[in-house]
């Protein structure tokens, strides 16, 4: 699985962006931003939307760049849920509690 980390910071607004990984995939219509402005358009299992609004399996995003959904996400112990939630979603491990997160 290929992996890609984006630490561009807190401003989510996807056409104001100048990082070349997100400028290429809203380019390529495999993103798109949220109904906010406030970053990319994610549903509730981490999948990002594309240009017509549907969720792509092998593209996810995580953190404040997904804030449109999840809106609090930029403390560490909303991450560390959201993240644990992802990853029990790609392992299909959906009854695998999160105690002391």
């Amino acid at each position: 699985m290929d992996r890609v980390f984006n630490c561009a910071g807190p401003d989510g607004n996807l056409h104001r962006l100048a990082t070349p990984l997100l400028r290429h995939l809203l380019d390529a219509g495999r993103i798109r931003s949220d109904a906010h402005g406030l970053g990319v358009d994610v549903d509730h299992l981490s999948r990002v939307r594309d240009r017509k609004g549907n969720p792509q399996d092998d593209l996810l995003a995580v953190g404040p760049i997904t804030k449109g959904e999840a809106w609090e996400i930029v403390a560490v112990p909303d991450i560390r849920r959201q993240v644990w939630n992802l990853a029990r979603f790609l392992a299909d491990e959906h009854w695998v509690g999160g105690e002391g997160l």
